[in-house]
């Protein structure tokens, strides 16, 4: 009787697992990345972030700043090579399917956020 409750028990949990979660890309869960300073570039004028890496699929932005834009770029190597993957005003925005953005030797993606405007002690957290 132990056994058939403890299957039975299993079974029930696998039925209400969210559909959603089985199909997550990787492992279905965010994988941190890191928190990250903005430091003020005077050349061009805005604030951003150092480059992260990223596998592709979804890519999480947050920030403890509201109402302020902050942008996604990919970072390539070059003269204005960088492309723009979207923006938020939210404090925590997902881009969805970003894997176009995967390139070069390393097969991912370099991607840093920008603001411009504020100040540097905001921070950005990344998951991918």
């Amino acid at each position: 009787m132990k056994k058939f409750s403890l299957f039975l028990i299993a079974f029930t949990l696998i039925l209400v697992t969210p559909f959603s979660s089985v199909n997550a890309a990787g492992n279905g869960r965010w994988d941190p990345i890191g928190e990250y300073g903005l430091t003020y570039n005077s050349t061009y004028g805005w604030w951003d972030t150092l480059n992260v890496h990223s596998t592709g699929g979804d890519f999480r932005m947050t920030t403890w700043t509201t109402g302020v834009r902050f942008e996604l770029w990919e970072y390539d190597p070059g003269s204005n090579n960088d492309d723009f993957v979207g923006y938020t005003t939210d404090m925590s925005h997902t881009f969805r399917n970003i894997g176009k953005f995967v390139d070069g030797s390393n097969n991912r993606a370099e991607f840093y956020a920008r603001k411009y405007v504020g100040h540097g002690s905001d921070s950005v957290y990344f998951s991918d």
